[in-house]
């Protein structure tokens, strides 16, 4: 069965959902009074032919089979766009969409946050559901309010601070692939936050080898602003909790990396209960404490007028009962309800509310006991104001250090002599690393320059031994050029081979011996040789004395 379309459709809003859809003719155009366009539910895998309308305020095509976007390109006018469960693969086309306001890519194939900086007018954007693994840079997109990113596989919240508006208010991280709650506390410059989920989450998912706890006041303590989580409302208890932590306890000392110590930690503050007696006593006493605080802020505000008057706890709501693990308080009756006090731990916070409370059971018409509620009731009033007027003080404390001007200078003073302490410290540290840099480098100009020398005297002496190889090949030659004497001069020729045979031994000597036996004198000649001073033969011998001379004498 064919669909046939009709070439402009009219009416405000055309609606083509379920009609087996594969495409829209070239001929597609709709009418100028339409700005709506639903083609939900068809088999369209592109969306051309769509340049024709270019009045559209509103485009539907969910559940088809898109692995492009980019013919929204055309549609300036476009201020909702839903392409939701396809198979796109990257976002594109916005780049000429200034108006878009609500944008929804669910159950898609995309990766990157991306092409998204000119929608500067978007205010919800819906990415749940993808294969998104880091958080990409949205900080252009100033009226985003809902950013979704549930059903991912995002490991850390390291670039929330730097990718993220600081206006933005709900934000989705659920059923993501975080490890660490101490990633929680990149979300502390997101002061608008009021809705977060981060639910399954390794991080915060019950496992048989960590001890139970509850995670929601940690998070609030970074959230200050926050009012729900995970689907369920702040209640007074947790925000009561969360301030501890914020001001008096350890929660915000641990960094990413340490999520074992923080479980232990918050193990022993926040535990979970499963008794519905003991939640309802600590509710009930509770309860007291925030009356007792919010009569401390009223007097505060009309103290406080016409200065700078501090704002009310975020976190104080009067919705108990939206609470997931909420008790209805009970109230007290003297003569019909039994109480029991919880046992907390020591480093728990409020315990002075009911830490000197003990089990009271009350029945009626006893006297007795009900002179013991009263004491018991008298004590814990008292424990409830001083654990008021301490919550009190912490919250003072905390107002003043992030709003109170005069702190905030006093504050940038301490940081700023930090700073220059720093500065001084890494100035001398830089001059120690270069005078041992110096050294080091004057070490090797020494070196290099003993290396030198051994390496002219080593030339001086290959010279050496050259000009001595030299002139004893000279004078061997001119022993042998001597050897053919007549029959007359034989004397001559045996004194002068006697000559040149000493002559040799004395080189062998030298050679084997060094350079101590080069400096030897020669033997004196004989008298053979002294008694013939006329003939040539003396002559000859005068020349040996004299190549002697030569070879002996240093260089």
């Amino acid at each position: 069965m064919f669909m046939v379309l009709p070439v402009s459709p009219s009416g405000p809003v055309v609606d083509l959902s379920a009609q087996g859809l594969q495409k829209l003719e070239p001929s597609f155009t709709c009418s100028d009074e339409t700005h709506t366009l639903i083609l939900d539910r068809n088999h369209i895998m592109k969306l051309d032919h769509l340049e024709r309308s270019q009045g559209l305020q509103q485009l539907s095509v969910v559940g088809n089979r898109l692995v492009r976007m980019m013919g929204v390109c055309r549609l300036t006018e476009l201020r909702v766009l839903n392409l939701p469960n396809n198979s796109i693969g990257y976002i594109e086309g916005l780049r000429d969409l200034p108006h878009l306001e609500w944008l929804n890519l669910a159950g898609n194939n995309i990766k990157v946050i991306e092409q998204l900086n000119n929608c500067v007018a978007l205010q919800h954007l819906d990415l749940s559901d993808n294969n998104i693994s880091n958080i990409g840079d949205v900080t252009k997109l100033l009226a985003l309010k809902t950013l979704l990113l549930h059903g991912n596989s995002i490991t850390t919240l390291q670039t929330v601070p730097t990718h993220l508006p600081i206006h933005l208010s709900i934000l989705s991280l659920a059923e993501n692939e975080i490890r660490d709650l101490n990633e929680v506390s990149y979300l502390a410059p997101l002061h608008d936050l009021e809705q977060l989920s981060i639910m399954t989450n390794p991080c915060v998912m019950v496992t048989p080898s960590l001890p139970g706890y509850d995670y929601r006041p940690y998070i609030m303590s970074w959230c200050l602003n926050l009012k729900i989580l995970d689907g369920y409302v702040v209640s007074q208890k947790e925000g009561l909790k969360a301030e501890w932590l914020y001001s008096q306890g350890k929660g915000r000392s641990y960094r990413p990396g340490q999520h074992m110590q923080l479980v232990q930690y918050l193990a022993t503050v926040c535990p979970l209960t499963s008794t519905t007696a003991l939640e309802t006593a600590e509710d009930a006493k509770l309860e007291k404490i925030l009356s007792k605080q919010r009569f401390h802020q009223r007097q505060l505000l009309q103290q406080t007028q016409g200065g700078f008057p501090s704002p009310p706890r975020p976190t104080q709501l009067d919705v108990e009962t939206q609470s997931p693990r909420h008790v209805p308080l009970i109230e007290e009756d003297r003569t019909t309800t039994p109480v029991t006090a919880p046992s907390t731990n020591d480093s728990a916070p409020l315990q002075g509310a009911y830490s000197n409370c003990n089990a009271v059971e009350v029945r009626a018409g006893s006297k007795q006991e009900d002179k013991a509620l009263v004491r018991c009731d008298r004590l814990g009033r008292c424990e409830a104001d001083r654990a008021a007027v301490k919550i009190q003080a912490w919250w003072r404390g905390m107002w003043t250090r992030r709003c109170h001007p005069l702190a905030k200078e006093v504050r940038c003073e301490i940081r700023l002599r930090r700073m220059q302490e720093h500065i001084v410290f890494l100035s001398g540290e830089f001059e120690r690393v270069r005078q041992q840099h110096e050294e080091e480098r004057l070490k090797r100009l020494v070196q290099e320059e003993a290396v030198r020398f051994l390496w002219r005297q080593l030339q001086s002496m290959q010279q050496w031994q050259c000009s001595v190889e030299g002139q004893l090949a000279s004078v061997t030659q001119a022993g042998s050029s001597l050897a053919p004497c007549g029959g007359g001069n034989g004397q001559d020729c045996s004194l002068l081979e006697q000559y040149l045979s000493s002559v040799q031994q004395r080189e062998e000597e030298a050679e084997e011996g060094g350079a101590s036996d080069r400096t030897g004198t020669p033997q004196p000649p004989s008298s053979a040789e002294t008694a013939q001073p006329d003939s040539p033969t003396q002559n000859t011998g005068d020349r040996h004395r004299a190549a002697t001379h030569t070879l002996e004498s240093p260089i």
